[in-house]
């Protein structure tokens, strides 16, 4: 774990998917506490998932409360609530050629780093938003 200054971090996972547009709502000098080749899996997790949910914009918004707080979000096709219950469950997937270790694997990663990997509940917002909260 150490300090990770999260535009270069996410103009890196940015580059691997060039055909998305990408939109980035934080303090230019954003660090986080973080280990960085987990935290990389756990982006492009959620990136894969959003291309595979025929996704055009991802949006990563921060707050901070008490903890860093990353907003993930994507305006593929949402997530049904019945599979909204299932998706961190190991091997449970939806997908044809899928494994169902992509979310499981991310939240644990964030679980181990400290942090924790939710999805917001659906709204009537176009967007599919995982919320990332880190150590303080």
């Amino acid at each position: 774990v150490e300090p990770l200054p999260l535009v270069s971090f996410l103009e890196s996972i940015k580059a691997l998917y060039p055909d998305l547009s990408w939109h980035f709502s934080l303090p230019q000098n954003a660090t986080l506490e973080a280990d960085h080749n987990m935290l990389r899996q756990v982006f492009i997790n959620l990136t894969k998932n959003a291309i595979e949910a025929h996704a055009t914009d991802i949006d990563v918004r921060m707050s901070r409360n008490n903890h860093p707080i990353l907003l993930f979000s994507n305006n593929g096709e949402p997530i049904p609530a019945d599979v909204a219950r299932e998706i961190f469950i190991p091997f449970f997937t939806t997908k044809e050629n899928g494994s169902g270790i992509g979310l499981s694997l991310s939240r644990q990663i964030m679980r181990v780093s400290g942090g924790s990997l939710n999805l917001k509940n659906p709204s009537s917002s176009a967007y599919t938003t995982f919320i990332l909260t880190f150590p303080a």
